[in-house]
């Protein structure tokens, strides 16, 4: 059993309140984070029947437990943090910390998606506050995605994001908290933040939320390449590169230098990419059009490589013939 005696009375007062089903979504590993944060929502769940648990699967991605569309934890929220998650998964309305109507405008006027990752332990008595401000926000814009970390549930990921101390709340890769957020100064760097510093997941939301186009004329605008887009472009997985190559795709038609940018950014990376992110990159060069890349393609056709990347040169190679005959 992991829910205390405490944890029930909660959960029996906050059922009071509770006017509709309401849905979890899993995805889990078979690991030990795993199966705690399976048998947390498997508790959960017997105790409250209007909970159902949807299991989904996701590799190559820690544990989630996800609520809505925008609000994943990676944790088992207990203690500490069970009142948030049960307020997050309710209609239960956040405190508003008071928040002013200007606030309230700048925050509903936020369409670029934002990435907001919280690490936390359960036994923080700081961390509540931060995860409550975070999760009030994130459930008045759903642009604004928010991600529960416990660190030491898993610490590699703590360790890979630099984590010393909690509550430490990361935006986009980009900007760091530590202890107290000012909720203020928290939505107004959100809202006036430099696309350029986009980090990778929120470059994943807005291909996710189908604004290709919009990132493609984001980078056009501005004329420069979003480093974290070259990331995504590149991932090994295939449905992350897909999005990402759409974007690269509408870019073909509203700057070219982009492209061109972009190719030998490409060509770069080419040596330490998976052959399968090997094929799409070749791909993306002969889609582009870019002339300046007929070498470098006819040197994969014969170089030491697999056939299914000779093959996708070749092919590539066609291409820009054919463009040009």
């Amino acid at each position: 059993m992991m829910l205390t005696d405490r944890e029930k009375t909660e959960i029996g007062n906050w059922r009071q309140g509770l006017k509709n089903n309401t849905l979890l979504r899993l995805s889990i590993k078979d690991d030990d984070a795993g199966r705690q944060m399976q048998m947390f929502c498997s508790e959960l769940a017997g105790h409250v029947p209007e909970i159902t648990l949807k299991h989904e699967k996701e590799e190559d991605a820690l544990s989630w437990i996800m609520i809505g569309q925008n609000i994943s934890y990676h944790a088992v929220p207990l203690s500490n943090e069970f009142m948030p998650f049960l307020r997050a998964l309710s209609s239960t309305s956040f405190p508003s910390e008071n928040m002013s109507g200007e606030l309230r405008s700048i925050l509903s006027q936020i369409t670029t998606p934002a990435a907001l990752k919280i690490y936390v332990s359960p036994d923080c008595p700081f961390c509540p506050q931060v995860v409550t401000r975070c999760l009030a926000i994130a459930r008045m814009n759903h642009a604004i995605n928010v991600s529960v970390i416990d660190g030491c549930l898993f610490p590699e990921q703590a360790a890979k994001d630099s984590i010393r101390s909690v509550p430490t709340l990361i935006l986009d890769d980009s900007f760091r908290w530590t202890g107290a957020v000012d909720l203020e100064e928290l939505i107004n760097v959100i809202e006036q933040r430099d696309p350029v510093l986009l980090g990778v997941e929120t470059i994943k939301n807005i291909i996710h939320e189908g604004q290709a186009e919009e990132l493609a004329e984001m980078m056009a605008a501005r004329g420069e390449i979003f480093p974290a887009f070259l990331e995504v472009l590149t991932d090994i997985k295939w449905n992350v590169r897909l999005g990402a190559m759409a974007v690269f795709e509408y870019l073909i038609e509203k700057s070219q230098d982009l492209c061109r940018r972009i190719n030998i950014e490409l060509c770069n990376r080419f040596p330490d990419q998976d052959d399968r992110v090997k094929g799409d990159i070749i791909y993306l060069l002969g889609e582009s059009g870019d002339q300046s890349m007929i070498p470098f393609i006819k040197s994969l056709i014969n170089g030491p490589f697999p056939q299914e990347v000779r093959e996708a040169a070749a092919d590539a190679l066609d291409n820009f013939l054919r463009r040009n005959f």
